[in-house]
């Protein structure tokens, strides 16, 4: 009796072994399809910008999540929480709970632009509120060119 109850409690806790590992590798899996939303969203955030880049001429696309017309079909939230745009003058970057990932590389250097309006190296902007990319033609030594602004919509107007 004592042998045949020793046994059963051995393939239970082999049974929960077994399950437990099969849990891990879904909720693994699980993480691993998250970065790649997240991956694709930060790469439609760096489509835009290229978008307003390839303009010529003076643009300014703006997305305000507080509009949904706005937004420009970037989503608000990220399975249900809200995530966190990081600006470099190179790419973007997605921050969602503890991950974080990179968007593609902008085709030309992005200029970014603080609450107050002056030049920083990093603009963080929260899926709350917004930013706004501006193209503008700028006279340089050597012909026409044009600069791309991003800015957070924190930044009062006149």
């Amino acid at each position: 009796m004592i042998d045949w109850l020793s046994s059963k409690v051995a393939t239970s806790m082999v049974v929960l072994v077994i399950s437990g590992s099969f849990l891990g590798l879904f909720g693994m899996q699980a993480d691993y399809y998250r970065t790649l939303e997240l991956e694709d969203l930060a790469d439609i955030v760096t489509d835009l910008v290229t978008q307003v880049d390839l303009l010529t001429c003076e643009a300014m696309v703006e997305v305000n999540w507080t509009v949904t017309a706005e937004s420009h079909g970037l989503p608000r939230t990220f399975h249900g929480k809200a995530y966190l745009i990081q600006f470099t003058t190179e790419r973007p970057y997605l921050v969602w709970e503890r991950t974080r990932v990179a968007g593609r590389y902008f085709p030309s250097p992005v200029s970014l632009s603080n609450d107050t309006g002056g030049p920083v190296e990093l603009l963080e902007v929260p899926s709350t509120t917004g930013f706004k990319v501006f193209s503008k033609p700028t006279w340089e030594e050597w012909g026409l060119n044009h600069r791309i602004t991003v800015e957070s919509l924190l930044r009062p107007h006149p």
